[in-house]
């Protein structure tokens, strides 16, 4: 708000409900004696009340609500089969939300239904761009998690990655400090890889190495080197596989 406005604009008090309701009676009711009740769908404008059940207006003038209150300052609720809001932008982003809390997110979102369906918590379609984007600037933090908390063995996953006719999931890394991919399994196979699998570079394996077929070498077998190459040195692999447990450890809190 700049230096122009008045009192009643800057008052914080929030009007009771009686008012509200009142403010809106009075509102129809001169609109009635005007003769303009039904000449418009588009009535309320910039400075006066939100019109339900008609499309409102503010042009150029933004709209704020504010509360200190436990509970969301704005609820929506659609009791039909259409959704509880719709918000668009021409120019920029179509919904915008934040948290000040290291506790609490940006946008919360869930699907509250009890059986198992097609739906999900949030769909995104990116058309011609990402459909999901998200970063972060901490190193101990990842820029996407996905956590699938069940108790019993199924053929769900954390994390599903498909492509139709490209890849299905992509990791790159430009340090030699860390890996592309990291799997860790404690009590069975890290990484299951049902096809081909190339690999362009050395592979090292700290551990015994089972091979259900045939292995084809264009080079005789040779002995271990004494030292291996820094990127693949056990030490160097122990300390990406702690920094990967302790990543995963706080998102499984008392396991």
């Amino acid at each position: 708000m700049g230096d122009t406005t008045d009192r009643a604009t800057t008052n914080t008090t929030p009007p009771s409900r009686r008012r509200i309701l009142a403010a809106g009676a009075t509102g129809a009711a001169g609109a009635a004696v005007l003769g303009v009740a039904g000449a418009t769908q588009a009535q309320a404008a910039a400075g006066q009340a939100l019109i339900l059940g008609r499309s409102n207006t503010s042009g150029s003038a933004s709209t704020g609500v504010s509360s200190t209150t436990s509970t969301p300052t704005v609820a929506v609720h659609n009791a039909g089969s259409g959704a509880a809001a719709l918000m668009t932008s021409a120019r920029s982003n179509g919904f915008a939300g934040g948290s000040y809390s290291q506790d609490g997110y940006g946008v919360s979102a869930a699907n509250y239904a009890n059986t198992v369906g097609f739906g999900a918590a949030i769909a995104a379609s990116g058309k011609f761009n990402e459909g999901i984007r998200a970063s972060t600037i901490d190193a101990s933090r990842a820029g996407v998690v996905g956590i699938n908390d069940t108790d019993v063995v199924g053929p769900g996953a954390g994390v599903v990655g498909l492509g139709a006719n490209i890849a299905g999931m992509v990791a790159y890394t430009a340090t030699p400090d860390d890996a592309g991919i990291v799997a860790i399994n404690e009590f069975g196979p890290a990484l299951v890889a049902q096809g081909s699998a190339q690999f362009d570079g050395d592979v090292v394996v700290f551990g015994d190495l089972y091979v259900m077929g045939t292995i084809y070498c264009d080079n005789p077998i040779q002995p271990l080197p004494e030292e291996l190459p820094g990127a693949l040195a056990s030490s160097r692999t122990e300390t990406i596989r702690a920094r990967a447990k302790a990543l995963v450890s706080r998102l499984l809190p008392g396991r």
